[in-house]
């Protein structure tokens, strides 16, 4: 199920909204609230479905998103760092879990912080069902249900998160990682065990939101002097998962720089050509009442 909810536009039947009205003061909030609340009710509404028609015991329920929070429609990724669209893991790090009687009892209520892509579900969800996802072309996807199980660790030692060859800054200044194969100016991400690299600018969305509180707005924290010259930034999520202290000067770092820019080139070897570089956009003039499908796939 695709739900177009909790999403902008922010609208939801005031019967959801009205619950919130005693304790979410914030009017963007007590909506968004109020359309959390309806999913939840037809998440139940399916869940009773496959429980009464005996289908709930053999049955793998994923509930998952595809992003971080909207900050500017209610959603908000505290205390991460960033914003939907961005790079930042409150952009890019998504909350989920996975309900199941074929779970074991021991993993039942735990929580798993393997490295995951969103890719990785259609394999595997289809070698759960008894199909088998590697057809004639290879997948970016891995199957991570003996992950999911607490059988095995995650199959994946990287995530490649952005790699937008169409998306290049302009910078004076040179760089310890400017002849390092990978064009540093390209707006891309790559995560790698503990570490996490960004290149390109990356200056948008890139500030901490504290949600609003009773009466309270929410507060929102920017890095003091965002050098936008910097194309290089390394992060170490094990020790810094909100993302408030580059590393990538570091001189017992730049081997890491170095091969997770190399991992990049290796990706950017591969890639196809970005969709917004080889055909164009849609006309949004010409749409009236409805948006359908405008590329020739």
């Amino acid at each position: 199920m695709s739900f177009s909810a909790a999403h902008q536009p922010l609208q939801v039947p005031s019967l959801y909204e009205k619950q919130y009205e005693s304790t979410v003061y914030d009017t963007d909030r007590k909506t968004f609230a109020g359309m959390v609340s309806c999913v939840d009710e037809a998440i139940a509404n399916i869940t009773e479905t496959l429980e009464n028609r005996g289908m709930l015991t053999n049955s793998v329920i994923v509930f998952t998103t595809d992003n971080g929070g909207a900050l500017r429609y209610g959603g908000n990724n505290w205390p991460l760092r960033g914003d939907k669209k961005s790079n930042w893991e409150g952009g890019v790090r998504a909350v989920g879990f996975v309900y199941s009687d074929l779970l074991p009892l021991d993993v039942r209520g735990t929580e798993n912080n393997g490295l995951m892509h969103i890719t990785d579900w259609f394999p595997t969800l289809v070698k759960l069902g008894g199909g088998d996802p590697l057809g004639e072309k290879p997948l970016y996807g891995v199957c991570q249900w003996d992950m999911i199980r607490g059988l095995s660790q995650s199959p994946r030692n990287d995530v490649l998160i952005a790699l937008d060859t169409t998306d290049k800054t302009h910078v004076n200044g040179m760089n310890h990682f400017w002849n390092n194969g990978f064009d540093i100016t390209t707006r891309a991400a790559l995560k790698m065990g503990k570490w996490k690299l960004l290149t390109g600018n990356n200056r948008a969305r890139s500030s901490w939101m504290k949600p609003p509180k009773f009466h309270h707005p929410a507060v929102e924290i920017t890095e003091d002097n965002f050098d936008r010259q910097r194309m290089v930034r390394l992060y170490d999520l094990a020790v810094d998962p909100f993302e408030t202290t580059d590393v990538s000067e570091s001189k017992e770092n730049r081997g890491i720089v170095k091969e997770m820019l190399g991992k990049l080139e290796e990706y950017a070897n591969r890639a196809v050509p970005a969709q917004m570089e080889t055909r164009p956009r849609m006309n949004k003039a010409a749409v009236v009442e409805c948006i359908g499908p405008w590329v020739h796939l």
